[in-house]
């Protein structure tokens, strides 16, 4: 069902559907539910998309174990959930899956402190392993109702521009990894890796060498920095910089 602006349905109404392989929903502002409701052809399903339907809310998490499902797209949803908490055996034909702003992981989702990042990218790497389709090109960012945002306010400055509070997943060669950047990615932290480093006698290390050479030479504000700076820090990084000194 595509762009069915004035139908008013709910994804319960789909109970009675027992042979339903595929569920394809875009655009219907009218649809309501919790995709909860669809554990009643776990057996059956193989592809649910929603999305651009505001009002489907649920757990994706609660589709773990459904024997079939090759893809699950829920981009533009209320749906909630945690990639954290997918197991070995959830979702274990999955080939594709897109997640909103809603689920901690998903795509845009905005952290609530700096410290959380870490695990959650993991989870993603890790779950990248096994789904083909899955995060690429996705970006997150720190929230800015975060104990850990703040502003620039010296008007002089070039305020969010600079701060490093987006991430980004970056390949180096055939070596995965994750850093902190600005909104613009021209400004950004050292790299968080994911993958271990190629070894010296395999064919793509001189490519990594190489990539990895001329991405830390564009490292400028934030050389030696993991994670953004404190807000003592980057006053101080921003100050010698308009003083000509960084």
């Amino acid at each position: 069902m595509f762009g069915c602006f004035n139908l008013k349905w709910d994804l319960s109404m789909l109970e009675g559907l027992s042979l339903l392989k595929e569920l394809h929903c875009y655009n219907n502002n009218f649809l309501t539910g919790n995709i909860n409701s669809l554990r009643e052809l776990k057996d059956t399903l193989e592809k649910v998309i929603i999305s651009l339907c505001p009002d489907v809310e649920g757990n994706f998490n609660d589709l773990a174990d459904f024997p079939s499902l090759v893809k699950l797209e829920l981009s533009l949803t209320s749906v909630s959930g945690d990639i954290r908490k997918i197991g070995e055996n959830d979702f274990l034909k999955l080939e594709h899956l897109g997640l909103p702003d809603t689920v901690c992981g998903g795509r845009e989702y905005e952290f609530h402190r700096i410290s959380d990042v870490p695990e959650v990218m993991h989870s993603i790497h890790h779950l990248r392993k096994r789904v083909l389709e899955f995060a690429e090109g996705w970006t997150w960012s720190l929230s800015e109702l975060s104990p850990d945002f703040y502003h620039f306010d010296n008007p002089r400055a070039s305020d969010l521009d600079d701060v490093p509070f987006f991430v980004a997943m970056v390949q180096v060669g055939s070596r995965l990894g994750w850093r902190w950047e600005n909104d613009a990615s021209d400004q950004h932290c050292e790299m968080n890796w994911l993958d271990p480093e190629p070894e010296k006698e395999s064919s793509d290390y001189e490519e990594y060498t190489l990539e990895l050479q001329a991405m830390q030479e564009k490292i400028d504000l934030y050389r030696g920095f993991q994670q953004p700076p404190t807000e003592a820090e980057y006053n101080r990084i921003q100050n010698m910089r308009m003083r000509g000194l960084y």
